[in-house]
C-alpha cells in the first residue's frame, strides 16, 4: 500500500517537475494582463469617432486614447466628454472667466480678440443656439467647439461643459479608416 502511494506521488511530481516552467510562466502572464488592464482602465480610455466633427484633426472611425488622469485642462486641449449621455470629442477654447463673443457676421471673439477668420455661426445655425452672441464662461466649466463647424454639437449648441463631465484629455489617435 505505501508503495503504490509513493508510486502516485513520485508521478505527480514529476508531471509537475516537467511543467512547473510552463506554470509559472503562465501565471506571470496572467497577472501581468491583469495589471494592465486595471492600469489601463484606471489611467486611459478609448473612443471610436462616429461623427465628422473633428475633422480636420480626427475623421469618422479613428481609435482615440485618452488620459484620465488629467486635472488641469487648458485652451488648445483636445478632450473627450460626456453630455446627456453621448459621448462627445472638442477642443477648448475658451475656460472659466473668459468673455466670448460672437459677432453679427459669426466670427469667434475671446477676451474681446478674434480667435480666426471661420464664420463659427452661419444664419442657418443661429436657431440650434442655446448662448446669447456674448457671455463671460462660468468657473470650472469649458466653452468647446469642433473644428468641423458646420457640425454644431459643441457649446455653441448645448452650452458650457461643466470639468466634471470631462472624460479625459486626447492623448494619441489610431487610424482605423484604412483598415
Amino acid at each position: 500500500m505505501e508503495s503504490s502511494n509513493t508510486e502516485s506521488e513520485n508521478k505527480t511530481k514529476s508531471w509537475l517537475g516537467g511543467h512547473s516552467g510552463w506554470l509559472r510562466l503562465g501565471t506571470k502572464i496572467i497577472l501581468l494582463v491583469v495589471v494592465f488592464l486595471v492600469f489601463f482602465g484606471v489611467c486611459f480610455g478609448v473612443h471610436r469617432i462616429n461623427d465628422p466633427s473633428m475633422s480636420r484633426r480626427l475623421e469618422d472611425g479613428d481609435l482615440i486614447l485618452y488620459s484620465k488622469m488629467v486635472n488641469e485642462y487648458k485652451v488648445g486641449d483636445v478632450i473627450v466628454f460626456e453630455y446627456e449621455g453621448q459621448t462627445y470629442t472638442s477642443a477648448i477654447v475658451a475656460e472659466g472667466g473668459d468673455l466670448v463673443e460672437i459677432d453679427e457676421s459669426g466670427h469667434l471673439y475671446l477676451n474681446g480678440t478674434q480667435v480666426s477668420d471661420d464664420i463659427v455661426i452661419t444664419p442657418e445655425q443661429k436657431d440650434e443656439l442655446s448662448m446669447s452672441p456674448q457671455f463671460r464662461v462660468p468657473a470650472d466649466t469649458f466653452f468647446v467647439l469642433n473644428e468641423n463647424l458646420e457640425s454644431v454639437k459643441d457649446s455653441r449648441s448645448f452650452g458650457t461643459i461643466n470639468k466634471n463631465n470631462i472624460k479625459g484629455k486626447v492623448v494619441g489617435v489610431l487610424r482605423t479608416r484604412s483598415i
